[in-house]
């Protein structure tokens, strides 16, 4: 054990001797002039992170529906430079997306260190939006202009800057299992994305991402971990690292799982291994060790630790912290932790009675939003825009409660609970999906069959007469045992309920599911009819703008039938676009309907070729022609967060090879990307 430690002490210093880390050496561009002795310019800091629910008390005046908070990024130069220089940032490689109303803005997007005004403290406003996207990142970097005469160059080191912004929305669900944060410390230039040491400094005197090599259970295949070391720092130690923050409002349960090897020195001093929860207000205790509960685990037999966080320290920013006290000088000293997860349940509850508060949410091109009762947290709708209509700040309500049906226009019902939708920028040629969600116990009697459609009255059901009314085909899926019907509407909002009025395209089966996705062999279509009447096939047809559609392949239906029937279609040989399908079901006697439209963003695909899939450890991917190019890699879990990062990975003769061995089970997409290039496939992970 002590010649690993040596070694690995020995590279440590190597590395610092040299100037720097590794991560850094690859940030340095060919074209800077020398910057021996010349001021140099850089960011205080590589990375940091922001989580989207610390702007819920923020106002925005101009946009009530995009609360912010202010990340400070600090740039700097190391001494007064000849001439001012003129710092201008450049447009992010990240995901997220700039702009008042995209992700976030800079301010000021250019200024000037001069001498007497060395530094910068620059705002990256970040903006609380809801739609659930996972994680984002935004890579910062700048260029620099100066006067003839002027000196300032770029420094070596810390010229990107990565803020990771932490999405706090989460999909509906009934139940379900979510990854909230997780983190290997493998990746090979960003190991501690959004994680602070508090106080700064690096190893040995504090928190650092380490790896002694392969041969023992934290790292079996060489890849490094989290840790301190009493035994190195040379005298009494008292750090702490923050995780980053995330929401945990919601959650029916929360849960810390990791690998640890927490070794203490018999009879030397008491150290301590502090883990700490912020409840939002003040830190709570959830694990304390020191010589009185012993050793936890080992190198070769590192601890499965897994601590169950109670719920009433749930909170939109609640973050972990691991506290490490010791003054040993014995190599047994040490505190290494690997394979951090935050994981918890989510358990979604439908609206039930009238709202006290409208929900607000910022609907814009192309989004796909959830509305939440801002009093209870319960679930009232989604709306889906197919458009680049920016329909701002939206408003939603449940405007009328109660069981089954009423009275709605002529001989036609309508639910007693209904729904209203009021957008800023109303668009009377609007085209969006919108699904409702009912309680089992508000439609005791007015369900199944009964149910022929979705039905819209502008400015609301209780205004209801036959020229501002409207039914569109309506779709059920169940919500656990509750009901969530959807429909496709090509006007304004309004108020919504389902009804018993005919559509005028009705569809002449029970269509319980219609779904697609991307994937290597092209777009992949699949439905489910719960029964189907007198019907006779299926034409599947496509559109690239959601307005003229062409057919692209027949299937024959099941005719008459009480069961459910399940179909699938792959559409292959695709642009790397979105497209738009739909189903148009015809019945034997000629007549037809069609189904609500689905979009599937469809990345290229015939560039790649990947193998083994499953895949147990390592992931070969073959790039045709790209022998030359540096690609960021990332992989993504069922749940939208980003699990796994490798950046600037080069290519050798046309093959990546990333090691997937420390991965759990599961389904996950893979996203290769470089200049004028990306490539998203998905794999299934086994043991």
């Amino acid at each position: 054990m002590q010649k690993l430690l040596k070694f690995a002490f020995i590279f440590i210093i190597i590395i610092s001797l040299s100037g720097g880390s590794i991560a850094s050496k690859t940030l340095v561009n060919s074209n800077f002039k020398s910057n021996v002795g010349a001021p140099t310019v850089q960011f205080l800091s590589y990375t940091s992170a922001v989580n989207e629910g610390e702007a819920k008390n923020v106002g925005n005046v101009t946009n009530p529906c995009l609360p912010y908070v202010d990340k400070i990024v600090t740039v700097t130069i190391s001494q007064d430079p000849s001439l001012p220089v003129t710092v201008s940032f450049n447009p992010s490689s990240g995901t997220a997306t700039e702009g008042s109303t995209g992700d976030y803005t800079i301010i000021p997007n250019s200024f000037n260190l001069e001498a007497g005004n060395l530094s910068k403290d620059v705002i990256v406003r970040v903006y609380n939006d809801g739609y659930v996207e996972g994680d984002e990142t935004i890579k910062l970097t700048y260029n620099l202009a100066t006067l003839a005469g002027g000196d300032a160059v770029h420094n070596n080191i810390k010229q990107q800057h990565t803020i990771t912004i932490v999405d706090d929305d989460f999909p509906p669900s009934s139940n379900g299992s979510i990854n909230i944060l997780y983190n290997d410390f493998n990746s090979k230039f960003n190991k501690l994305p959004g994680w602070q040491v508090v106080g700064g400094g690096g190893y040995p005197k504090t928190w650092e991402v380490m790896d002694f090599g392969p041969g023992n259970g934290l790292d079996p295949n060489g890849t490094p971990y989290l840790g301190i070391d009493g035994w190195q720092s040379g005298g009494y130690l008292d750090k702490v690292i923050e995780t980053p923050s995330f929401n945990s409002l919601g959650m029916s349960s929360i849960n810390l799982s990791y690998l640890e090897y927490f070794g203490i020195f018999p009879g030397d001093f008491d150290s301590r291994a502090i883990i700490d929860v912020w409840d939002g207000s003040v830190w709570q205790n959830l694990l304390t060790q020191n010589t009185v509960t012993g050793n936890s685990g080992s190198f070769k037999n590192p601890f499965k630790r897994s601590i169950s966080i109670p719920l009433a320290y749930s909170n939109i920013a609640m973050k972990l912290r691991f506290r490490y006290v010791a003054g040993a000088k014995h190599v047994e000293n040490v505190w290494l932790i690997d394979n951090f997860k935050i994981s918890g349940t989510h358990h979604t509850t439908i609206k039930n009675g009238i709202s006290l508060e409208p929900a607000q949410q910022y609907l814009g091109p192309f989004a796909t939003t959830h509305f939440f009762d801002p009093v209870t947290g319960d679930l009232i709708l989604k709306i889906q825009n197919f458009t680049a209509q920016d329909y701002g700040c939206t408003w939603v309500e449940v405007d009328r409660a109660g069981q089954d049906e009423t009275t709605w226009f002529g001989a036609h019902k309508i639910t007693n609970k209904t729904f209203k939708v009021i957008p800023t920028n109303n668009n009377p040629n609007g085209k969006y999906e919108i699904t409702l969600y009912y309680r089992a116990s508000e439609l005791p009697n007015f369900n199944g069959a009964a149910i022929k459609s979705m039905g819209k009255t502008e400015p609301e059901v209780q205004q209801a007469t036959l020229a501002n009314s409207i039914s569109e085909p309506v779709q059920l899926s169940m919500f656990n045992s509750d009901f969530a019907y959807t429909a496709t509407f090509n006007s304004g909002f309004g108020g919504f309920g389902v009804s018993d009025a005919p559509a005028g395209d009705a569809l002449p089966v029970t269509l319980s599911k219609f779904e697609g996705k991307s994937s290597v062999e092209g777009n992949v279509l699949f439905w489910e009819t719960a029964s189907e009447v007198n019907s006779d096939f299926f034409i599947v047809e496509r559109s690239i703008d959601a307005k003229a559609f062409f057919n692209i392949k027949q299937i024959p239906c099941a005719g008459t039938s009480q069961l459910a029937n399940r179909y699938a279609f792959t559409d292959s040989n695709l642009k790397n676009q979105v497209y738009y399908y739909r189903l148009r079901q015809v019945d034997q006697d000629g007549t037809f309907a069609y189904s609500r439209i689905i979009k599937i963003d469809s990345p290229i695909t015939s560039q790649v070729k990947f193998f083994p899939n499953p895949v147990r450890s390592w992931l070969d991917i073959e790039l045709q022609e790209m022998d030359s190019e540096l690609f960021d890699v990332s992989i993504v879990n069922a749940s939208g967060q980003v699990v796994w990062i490798g950046d600037k990975n080069k290519c050798q003769n046309g093959k990546l090879r990333l090691d997937l061995s420390r991965l759990t089970d599961g389904i996950y997409q893979v996203v290769v990307s470089a200049t004028n290039y990306r490539q998203i496939f998905k794999i299934a992970k086994i043991q």
